[in-house]
């Protein structure tokens, strides 16, 4: 097994996301930005967790097969000094970058002048598939490697000795609800603008709607299993956000914008046609279509579930790491 220490952001803004990532990390859930790429490395490698640059200095004095490096604890928590006393530490060993931000990572630090020593890859979580559109020469766009975001709210544990997802516990939910959105949306354009197109839309036509923003974590599962229609719509800054992922998880149908088809993981999908949309003209053929035709929509969320579990695969992953790595 090989011998990897994960250096994570420090949380001081926040002790109880601190906390938080702590104890995904020790009871080995999916629910925060790294949690998939992290379950991936422990089937190939024990792994040590660092909250910070300053923790992650004082763990260097042991040999490790591979540091990996969040990116937030250089732009947000990381000192010069520490970052300088971490370069000067790691002296023969390599570094794999990890990027979880919502925008392009490149506009918020400038890694063609911060020089990380013996970087070996940049594994991104929301990898978009023009990589000129990032700030980066060319041998750092080299480096630039997909991964997947964990499984947001859903405290989804991973079982290593066979390999398997933990299934949240959940009743059979009858889908009463046509249309569910959860999420803040007044300051997303496509947001905002699905949003009043679909209240405006379908308001009249007696189609139960659920828009909320504030939710316990229970009633936003309970809301997606009741829901024919999951709305996934990209984030504030046109980002890939958890709720693909959640949906997908729990076998739900989704229809999002095609934002979605800009990032790496759509690669995966044959028909992005059956469930993104281009236009309000799109969008509307769709619900239409999927509330009047529930074998259709039923086929086509079991067919995006058995995709999705297909390549979700910490084990199968961390295959391709291994390979990309150590091979």
């Amino acid at each position: 097994m090989k011998k990897f220490l994960f250096i994570s952001d420090s949380f001081e803004r926040n002790k109880d996301d601190k906390l938080s990532t702590i104890n995904s990390f020790n009871n080995n859930l999916c629910n925060k930005s790294y949690g998939f790429f992290i379950l991936s490395l422990k089937c190939i490698g024990n792994v040590e967790i660092a909250m910070g640059l300053e923790e992650g200095n004082e763990k260097l004095n042991k040999n490790y097969d591979m540091i990996f490096l969040d990116i937030k604890s250089l732009i947000f928590n990381g000192s010069q000094t520490a970052f300088l006393n971490f370069c000067d530490n790691i002296k023969n060993q390599q570094v794999c970058l990890l990027v979880n931000t919502d925008n392009l990572f490149s506009n918020l630090l400038d890694l063609n002048k911060i020089l990380i020593p013996n970087l070996k890859l940049i594994y991104v979580v929301n990898l978009i598939k023009d990589h000129g559109r990032y700030c980066l020469s060319n041998n750092l766009r080299d480096k630039l490697r997909l991964t997947y975001y964990g499984l947001g709210t859903l405290d989804i544990s991973y079982d290593f000795n066979v390999h398997k997802f933990s299934q949240p516990e959940t009743i059979n939910f009858e889908r009463n609800n046509d249309i569910f959105f959860s999420g803040n949306f007044s300051n997303s354009p496509i947001r905002k603008l699905v949003c009043e197109f679909i209240l405006k839309e379908f308001k009249e036509k007696r189609t139960k709607i659920i828009l909320n923003e504030h939710l316990t974590k229970q009633d936003y599962i309970n809301n997606i299993l009741s829901s024919k229609i999951n709305l996934a719509l990209s984030g504030n800054l046109n980002n890939l956000t958890f709720r693909h992922n959640e949906l997908l998880f729990l076998n739900s149908f989704l229809l999002s914008d095609y934002t979605f088809s800009e990032f790496k993981i759509s690669e995966n999908f044959s028909n992005l046609d059956s469930f993104c949309f281009k236009t309000t003209a799109d969008l509307k053929d769709l619900i239409y279509f999927y509330l009047f035709f529930d074998d259709e929509r039923e086929k086509v969320c079991k067919d995006l579930n058995t995709i999705f579990k297909d390549f979700y695969s910490p084990k199968k992953f961390s295959e391709s790491i291994y390979k990309d790595l150590f091979a």
